[in-house]
């Protein structure tokens, strides 16, 4: 903490009191909902036939505030008083051999306070009809409504929904009789959903307001946090699935085959803005990824007693992405994409670059080759010397590829032991 010193040099606290600091942080939130729904179901011989539709509105309030005390003494429940506007002050330190250039303490580290308010109104209806106890089709269809986007009604009202077939093959005729089949069920479904932006985003210029201490009187000052960006809209996936349910040997081994792809549009980032307009970034809809893979399921009931039992689980997930579509950023430079996750088109999310290190050349100097053999002495901050994209190497992503997972639980009367081993691989 900021202190000055006496003739013979030693400590003075002036400023901010010798002590402890206690710093009490309160956050509250609250959620508002309110339902209408009407729910129907007809059954007609074969036929089987459910329904719902209804309206949803949601408010979700939140709030937090920051106060400290200096000087804090916890057994005299006391607190001693602190010269604020002289302690935000940038002075040169009064100990100059542990700190050469002095800076003033950041108010908003001791006092703050936030607030966020966020809405929604939803209409939806969802059906499912069933033959024979069989086949099965559903079909869901919702309109999401939010105060996070500008007034535009294309993206303001954005309607989600999804439909999908089942098969109970088990039932059938040709399968009816194999008593080791539990379940062989096959499910098809497709559909469009919708992620909404966080809270500091949207139609709405969002300032943070903070104190400016280079001044001899502190002044309250404000940042634009995010502009006002009334074309940002819902990131969208379409999703299309092709799962098989399996159980043998009444369910004692059953399982799951899943195979997806997605393509999300819009996706959310972070996006360079001309930064004579008082901001550098803003939040935008920057690209379009897409995902495909095969998940896995295997569960087994490996020992059955009256109050033992064991089972085993095993997963599996490989996942394959690609950028297909990003907008461009100005932070070409070697440097921020070698240091950074970013987004490229034609290569996977998290895609991680690398140069062509060359060593130290005859003057001890690092280098880097580029495509074509050349040497250069990277420069970010003089005479800028740099590479292009091209010359780097790619390493791959960061993500795994492949995830597998084997859980084991042991239950002994009320008792529950599990172990998990999980593995992450593939670039």
């Amino acid at each position: 903490m900021k202190a000055t010193k006496d003739a013979a040099g030693r400590p003075q606290f002036v400023d901010i009191p010798q002590g402890n600091i206690l710093r009490k942080s309160d956050q509250q939130a609250m959620n508002y909902t309110l339902r209408g729904q009407l729910n129907a179901e007809k059954r007609l011989g074969d036929h089987e036939v459910t329904g719902m539709i209804g309206i949803e509105q949601r408010k979700t309030t939140g709030g937090a505030t920051l106060a400290s005390y200096f000087g804090y003494d916890g057994q005299a429940l006391l607190s001693k008083p602190a010269n604020l506007q002289r302690a935000a002050m940038a002075t040169r330190p009064a100990f100059r051999d542990a700190n050469e250039y002095g800076t003033g303490i950041n108010l908003l580290n001791y006092f703050d306070e936030s607030s966020s308010d966020r809405r929604f109104m939803s209409y939806y209806a969802q059906a499912t009809y069933i033959y024979k106890s069989k086949y099965i089709a559903t079909g869901s269809y919702r309109i999401d409504q939010s105060n996070l986007f500008g007034v535009d009604p294309k993206y303001k009202y954005r309607p989600l929904w999804s439909a999908g077939m089942a098969w109970r093959m088990h039932m059938e005729d040709f399968l009816k009789d194999k008593t080791w089949l539990s379940e062989l069920k096959l499910n098809a479904t497709t559909g469009l959903n919708g992620n909404v932006p966080l809270s500091n985003n949207g139609p709405f210029l969002i300032l943070q307001s903070e104190l400016n201490n280079m001044f001899e009187v502190v002044q309250p000052s404000y940042f634009v946090r995010t502009p006002e960006n009334q074309s940002i809209r819902w990131e969208t996936t379409r999703s299309y699935n092709l799962r098989l349910d399996y159980g043998f040997f009444r369910n004692r081994l059953s399982g799951s085959v899943d195979y997806y792809v997605k393509r999300t549009n819009d996706v959310f980032g972070q996006f360079d803005a001309d930064p004579t307009l008082g901001f550098n970034q803003y939040n935008a809809n920057t690209a379009i990824i897409r995902n495909s893979g095969v998940d896995l399921l295997i569960s087994s009931v490996n020992m059955r007693r009256s109050k033992f039992e064991w089972r085993t689980s095993l997963t599996a997930s490989f996942n394959q992405n690609k950028v297909l579509a990003v907008k461009a950023t100005e932070y070409s430079n070697s440097q921020y994409i070698t240091s950074n996750r970013i987004q490229r088109k034609d290569y996977p999310m998290d895609a991680l670059f690398s140069y062509n290190y060359g060593g130290l050349n005859d003057k001890g100097k690092p280098f880097v080759y580029d495509r074509k053999g050349g040497r250069h002495i990277l420069d970010f901050y003089g005479s800028v010397t740099d590479v292009a994209f091209e010359d780097l190497i790619y390493n791959g992503s960061v993500t795994p590829k492949y995830v597998l997972g084997l859980n084991n639980q042991l239950t002994v009367g009320s008792f529950d032991l599990s172990f998990l081993f999980m593995y992450y691989g593939g670039m």
